[in-house]
């Protein structure tokens, strides 16, 4: 929250977080003009983001918001982390073959996360199919200048696209980066299939949660990869 005497004049005030305290806050609430809205703005899931409430208002610590901004499509307004849009002038996409060297599967990540642990769902998947893990849940180093890191995942066929959270309509730069920058097909665990098949290309990404274990998944990849589609 920023400086309460600016905030108390403007006609709109965005919380992208709360106040600093319980007496900002009571300050915040006395000088609230009837006509001042406030908008709450998060790009977090709701297990990261303050507890919320269906609309028409949002409520953190019994306080109550005008209007909502953030990636759910329910939101007043909704500004999804991506989204596809048709060229105006389609063309064969051009893809650079994958090196077969590597292992056929990436996975980045700086940390791991209290509501579901992606590294032990990784370290489980690696024990049937082969995964390269940069980041300090998994120990690969990535270069740092230019776009050399996303020249060095480019190389993958696969890249395990992992939310934090498993929310409805959580889909993060994660997946669409995957598939716009790394060239690979992502390899999902978030919100329902539902919810990627509303957004995401046909056929441009494999559920996790369509396969009843590790071993069936990773059969899966590898059949993919033996087949050369990827």
């Amino acid at each position: 929250m920023g400086n309460v005497t600016v905030a108390k004049k403007a006609d709109v005030i965005m919380f992208s977080r709360g106040a600093a305290g319980i007496e900002q806050w009571r300050e915040l609430i006395s000088s609230r003009r009837q006509e001042q809205i406030w908008l709450y703005a998060t790009e977090e899931s709701i297990y990261h983001a303050p507890p919320v409430q269906s609309k028409p208002y949002v409520v953190v610590d019994n306080l109550r918001y005008n209007l909502t901004y953030g990636y759910h499509i329910k939101a007043d307004i909704s500004q999804p982390f991506g989204k596809i849009v048709p060229s105006e002038h389609p063309s064969k996409p051009t893809i650079d073959p994958k090196p077969s060297d590597l292992a056929p599967v990436a996975w980045m990540s700086s940390r791991d996360h209290m509501y579901w642990s992606r590294s032990r769902f990784v370290r489980d998947l690696g024990n049937y199919l082969s995964i390269d893990k940069y980041g300090k849940m998994g120990g690969k180093k990535l270069p740092r200048k230019g776009n050399s890191s996303t020249e060095t995942l480019k190389k993958y066929k696969f890249y395990l696209a992992f939310e934090n959270s498993c929310c409805s309509h959580y889909i993060t730069e994660k997946f669409w980066i995957a598939l716009s920058s790394y060239e690979a097909v992502p390899i999902v665990v978030g919100p329902s299939k539902a919810d990627y098949e509303k957004v995401a290309p046909p056929e441009s990404f494999i559920y996790a949660d369509d396969f009843e274990s590790f071993e069936s998944l990773a059969e899966y990849v590898n059949k993919v990869v033996d087949s050369g589609i990827v």
